[in-house]
């Protein structure tokens, strides 16, 4: 399988202040090939979400290499950087990223002509009706519940067909019943091709993944294969006690 995103020794600090920098992505080696489904966990604070913006090339980091099918984020310019997140990406974001001034519809139809890509307005209307949104398509975000504006967010990630998905807590508004469909549909993005990414504090959710890395205080310190949340309840309970 094609290797769609790899670092090596990548490193990301932050100012504090005018004269120090804090080291929060240290060192890490990671790959991920297309089809793969990988969840990324860690204590509050490890740097989780900031690896994943590394990643994606949201954020650049400071040293290092990250490959992004095949561009190195960490040299490339932001206006390539921007081009190999249009091409290939997408996202699922914390807080929805949807604008305001428009509908659920309207909403995913703006993802899907900032890529070039186009569905049928029926597979669209199914999207909307698998995820219980039918009859709130036409609602402004402000109508719609978290949960709600979750859902709209992760059709427009779907629509796209990217090649990798970047999700960052997809599940956190969401209650049991629409997490479990959200990662059923997930599962089946990467047995379709697509490389899923996942970063998220419930570990029965990153369970779910085909593998999991740990992150603890910047650094990636361990890696599970076919996981289960027992195996990454002892690896979180292992770093808290450290």
């Amino acid at each position: 399988m094609n290797t769609i995103i790899e670092t090596r020794d990548l490193q990301k600090s932050f100012s504090i202040n005018r004269k120090e920098r804090e080291l929060v992505i240290k060192g890490i080696d990671f790959s991920v090939a297309e089809s793969e489904f990988v969840s990324i966990v860690g204590p509050s604070g490890s740097g989780k979400s900031t690896f994943l913006y590394c990643i994606s090339g949201l954020e650049q980091a400071d040293s290092g290499q990250s490959f992004l099918c095949g561009l190195d984020l960490v040299a490339a310019s932001r206006n390539k950087r921007s081009e190999v997140r249009r091409k290939n990406a997408s996202f699922i974001f914390q807080d929805y990223n949807l604008v305001d001034s428009m509908t659920a519809w309207e909403n995913v139809q703006l993802g899907l002509r900032f890529v070039s890509k186009k569905m049928r307005k029926s597979e669209l209307t199914s999207l909307f009706e698998k995820f219980g949104l039918a009859d709130r398509k036409n609602y402004y975000p402000a109508q719609l519940s978290g949960g709600q504006r979750q859902r709209v967010a992760i059709i427009r990630a779907l629509a796209v067909r990217p090649r990798v998905l970047f999700a960052d807590e997809p599940t956190g508004a969401l209650d049991s019943k629409s997490s479990a469909l959200v990662m059923k549909e997930l599962s089946d993005l990467s047995r379709q091709g697509t490389a899923v990414v996942m970063v998220t504090h419930d570990l029965e959710v990153a369970a779910q993944a085909q593998r999991v890395i740990v992150l603890s205080d910047g650094a990636l310190v361990r890696k599970i294969n076919d996981p289960t949340a027992e195996d990454l309840f002892e690896a979180l309970g292992n770093q808290r006690r450290r």
